[in-house]
């Protein structure tokens, strides 16, 4: 647990029903105890998920981690010009596990590639691949925006934080045209002197808001992020006015 609460969370979660697998899936599944928690490296983001799923529905859950970091877009493409990415390997053998849905969080590597003018188009082959993989039509997409990092430029001359909003909008594209996409914004939780901030837990809990509302029956949940939806200007003052942004305030931390 890369996080500032997964040691402790690690060492007091006993969820009997909660279950966790590591893709291929050839050791089985197991129960979130301290035990399996503290034997080795798990993702943070997973356990944090699954956990809130449990909570908030007191139904037995299972999730699976299909995880190498640093990666391609393209290395967990089921079928790209006619062969499968490297690390889709680790979930061939699911193929077509009875999935409700996928948790995706990538992105890095594309920017260091300056692959952002390609990247929407890349996830939505992506998407359309899992789920013919899966035979799932209706297979529910959630996926997370990257986080905030500030590299600079490259020793190639890419500059990294002039392409990272690009990004972002390239990100945004497949829940806009794809109703079975949400992204999850976390745009104000990163850390721009670490690339895997640690707020694993909010990353979760937010991404878990789109399932709540969407396949488990909750409609009262606002599971979208504050979008701007108007601007106007008058004098030197700008006026913006948001949608999904019941409850936004301004938070001044250093206020007097």
């Amino acid at each position: 647990h890369a996080d500032t609460l997964g040691a402790m969370v690690a060492q007091v979660t006993d969820k009997p029903l909660v279950r966790y697998m590591r893709a291929p899936g050839r050791g089985g599944w197991h129960a979130l105890t301290p035990r399996f928690l503290s034997s080795a490296r798990r993702s943070a983001m997973a356990v944090y998920y699954a956990l809130e799923l449990h909570e908030q529905l007191d139904v037995p859950i299972g999730i699976v981690e299909a995880a190498v970091g640093g990666s391609n877009i393209d290395n967990w493409q089921p079928t790209r010009g006619g062969k499968a990415g490297c690390h889709v390997a680790h979930m061939k053998d699911l193929f077509p596990y009875a999935l409700r849905g996928v948790f995706w969080y990538q992105g890095e590597t594309n920017i260091y590639l300056g692959e952002t003018d390609v990247y929407a188009e890349k996830q939505r082959l992506l998407y359309d691949s899992w789920r013919t993989a899966f035979e799932n039509d209706a297979l529910r997409f959630y996926y997370v925006q990257i986080a905030p990092f500030a590299r600079g430029k490259l020793a190639n001359g890419f500059d990294y934080d002039a392409e990272f909003p690009n990004f972002l909008v390239a990100q945004a594209q497949l829940a806009k045209t794809e109703p079975n996409a949400e992204m999850t914004v976390i745009n104000d939780l990163g850390n721009l002197r670490d690339i895997h901030p640690n707020e694993k837990l909010l990353v979760a809990k937010r991404t878990a808001l789109h399932a709540l509302k969407r396949d488990y029956g909750r409609t009262d949940i606002e599971n979208r992020s504050p979008a701007p939806r108007a601007v106007t200007v008058r004098g030197a003052c700008v006026r913006i006015e948001f949608d999904h942004a019941k409850s936004l305030y301004v938070y001044r931390r250093n206020a007097a």
